[in-house]
């Protein structure tokens, strides 16, 4: 049930930046997009707010990086 709430907490995260998400095994997730300026610490912020302030009782850690594209 959390890994589902989790999803679809990180679902709705990638909607609002225009972004995907994936599974990638486990209990871990991989959000990806493209933006002008490197955002991705504010986003992987709200995302650790939104999932703290569900209602499964799990928090998250998350790892960012950015990437200039030519």
């Amino acid at each position: 049930y959390a890994l589902v709430q989790v999803g679809q907490t990180l679902l709705a995260a990638a909607e609002e930046q225009q972004a995907v998400v994936a599974r990638s095994g486990g209990e871990e997730f991989l959000l990806a997009g493209t933006s002008a300026t490197c955002n991705a610490e504010q986003v992987a912020k709200q995302i650790c707010q939104a999932i703290a302030n569900s209602t499964i009782g799990v928090t998250a850690s998350i790892g960012t990086a950015c990437v200039r594209l030519d």
